[in-house]
């Protein structure tokens, strides 16, 4: 007993001590920060959203003369994407514990962000890789190589120049295996290509760590490519018969020793009616071509299916632009057998398949697919 007392403040201490030490775990800083500068700025708010959740982890902020600041506890790496000026420009960061990045993005477009988790200087450098490429000031450099192909550029530049970032950003990837950086380049420069490569995207992630496919938007990806990949070039298909407005009816077995163009369009979709509008030159052009192959005489066969959800609709749209080739609208929308068939998931879009039901191409231009026609019926 005696011992005890003597040594008791000894004990209070310790104790003391121990108590001190768990509270300052406690008080360990895990909080990441975001200091923002947006000199183009015409809002007064920003949304950030996680995109490494599956929920809907939204933030709202509000930005004065486009300067906020943005603070979590975090206690791993988050993926942020920080939308400005009405939701219509975003840019991306990685946010770590107790770290803070800063971040200024220019007039003209141009991300300047520095500090915080290494993924952000790997995600910067790629980007203004691009920049010096393509010889552009701002962050998105596919509305860069848009605006210039309107401006005037032929389409098979832009083709080339799509292909080429295409490669940049793959190469990246596959250099960066295990980083989550690898994930937005994929996601903004494979993914959300003006002319998406499947086959080129599906090798991609099979080369990447299995780590980054449990995030979201990888995970999304994947299961549309593996749709995708059953309709890509090179892949034979078996089509079903198609009741055409007007009550023709196409037996595609009868049609295997053709060419056949699927043009997939809606009346809703602007995009699709320019489109359809421009092929009508095409059609004319080798509507009545033919190629003797021994006994066969083989020609194209140009068919429009609607994803319209009513034939009238689809009537009104196809006789008020002049359209010649026959129509095909089962009324189901994006649900419709051929959409479904053959993974269809925007509009315009479309495919050729050349004789014995072989898809030689998807997503053509007008331009690209004058191109392989004029090869095929002209040997030019």
């Amino acid at each position: 007993m005696k011992f005890f007392i003597n040594r008791f403040p000894v004990y209070i201490l310790v104790f003391f001590c121990m108590v001190m030490s768990f509270s300052c775990k406690e008080k360990k800083n895990t909080a990441f920060v975001l200091d923002a500068q947006l000199e183009d700025f015409r809002d007064d708010s920003v949304l950030i959203k996680d995109i490494t959740s599956y929920l809907d982890t939204s933030y709202v902020m509000d930005a004065s003369n486009g300067k906020f600041t943005f603070t979590q506890q975090l206690g791993s790496l988050r993926i942020y994407d920080v939308y400005y000026n009405g939701n219509s420009d975003v840019f991306t960061v990685f946010g770590d514990s107790a770290t803070i990045v800063n971040v200024v993005i220019n007039a003209k477009g141009a991300v300047d962000l520095n500090g915080g988790s290494p993924e952000n200087k790997l995600l910067s450098d790629f980007k203004a890789g691009l920049s010096k490429e393509f010889n552009i000031d701002g962050d998105n450099v596919y509305a860069c190589l848009l605006d210039s192909a309107v401006s005037g550029k032929s389409d098979s530049l832009l083709s080339v120049n799509i292909s080429k970032v295409h490669k940049l950003a793959s190469d990246f990837i596959l250099s960066h295996r295990a980083d989550y950086a690898s994930t937005v380049v994929f996601r903004d420069y494979l993914w959300n290509s003006p002319k998406p490569d499947y086959m080129l995207m599906d090798s991609v992630l099979n080369g990447m760590n299995g780590v980054l496919h449990d995030l979201p938007y990888i995970q999304k990806a994947k299961e549309v490519i593996k749709k995708k990949m059953q309709v890509v070039p090179g892949k034979y298909v078996y089509s079903i018969a198609m009741d055409c407005l007007g009550g023709e009816k196409i037996q595609v077995y009868k049609q295997r020793d053709n060419y056949m163009f699927l043009e997939f369009w809606a009346s809703w979709s602007d995009e699709s009616l320019k489109f359809r509008n421009e092929l009508k030159q095409v059609y004319k052009k080798y509507k009545n071509k033919e190629k003797v192959v021994g006994r066969n005489r083989r020609k194209v066969l140009f068919v429009g299916i609607s994803l319209d959800t009513d034939t009238v609709a689809c009537k009104i749209s196809t006789l008020g632009h002049d359209v010649d080739w026959p129509q095909v609208c089962d009324m189901n929308s994006w649900a419709s057998d051929f959409a479904v068939k053959y993974s269809v998931t925007s509009l315009p879009d479309n495919v050729l398949l050349v004789p014995n039901n072989r898809i030689v191409a998807k997503g053509l231009s007008v331009n690209e697919l004058d191109s392989i026609l004029n090869v095929e019926f002209n040997g030019k």
